[in-house]
């Protein structure tokens, strides 16, 4: 897996970030800590997915490393910190989202996801992606290469979502509560932008 870098700097200004500066910036706070990081913990997944394929490594390694879990329901879940023991960066204020205590759980291919998709002229294959969101996952899944080459393109095509949504989002969405976003953040949501931009340009889904 390649591992891109963010500098020191801008994890700490990220970090140093108040509640109140996040929760009020609607571009930053639903479109890339919200969205966008279950988007990037998509790609991670299915990126370690694809090389365990490749190398042949026990699925059942893959669930262990993600701390997987399979109910029986249209999803799977794991705790977003997996992501950050895989050394990727993830601002502190994401975790004020479907935390339990101050764990957050990521839906995998949850239903929640329609709303990205549904009104995305450009996006190429919908009814993959509605198909992987209706599907019964199992464990098994992980190991199937064309399961794990469609789960690429769909974190892949959220994340872009995610930060045209940004910039889409930057001067509010006109409620009172959902301001523009200022300066000071937007320079540090496309650097976080930049980052995870460079870990997703390095997943093949060809």
């Amino acid at each position: 897996m390649v591992t891109k870098t963010i500098d020191d700097a801008t994890q700490i200004a990220l970090n140093e970030l108040s509640r109140q500066e996040v929760t009020s910036s609607y571009s930053y706070f639903h479109e890339l800590l919200w969205y966008g990081v279950e988007a990037i913990a998509h790609i991670l997944l299915m990126q370690e997915a694809q090389a365990n394929i490749s190398s042949g490594i026990p699925v059942e390694k893959l669930a262990g490393k993600f701390d997987l879990i399979f109910p029986r329901r249209d999803y799977f879940i794991g705790p977003l910190k997996a992501v950050e023991r895989i050394e990727i960066f993830v601002p502190k204020h994401a975790y004020l989202i479907h935390s339990e205590g101050d764990e957050r759980k990521v839906r995998y291919f949850d239903g929640d996801y329609r709303n990205r998709f549904r009104y995305m002229d450009d996006w190429a294959d919908k009814k993959s992606a509605f198909d992987l969101m209706k599907r019964d996952w199992q464990i098994s899944d992980l190991k199937d290469p064309e399961l794990v080459k469609r789960g690429l393109r769909f974190g892949r095509d959220m994340w872009r979502k995610c930060y045209e949504g940004f910039e889409k989002y930057k001067e509010g969405t006109g409620t009172l509560t959902e301001k523009p976003t200022p300066q000071h953040i937007l320079d540090l949501g496309r650097k976080l932008i930049a980052y995870y931009s460079s870990i997703v340009s390095s997943t093949n889904t060809d």
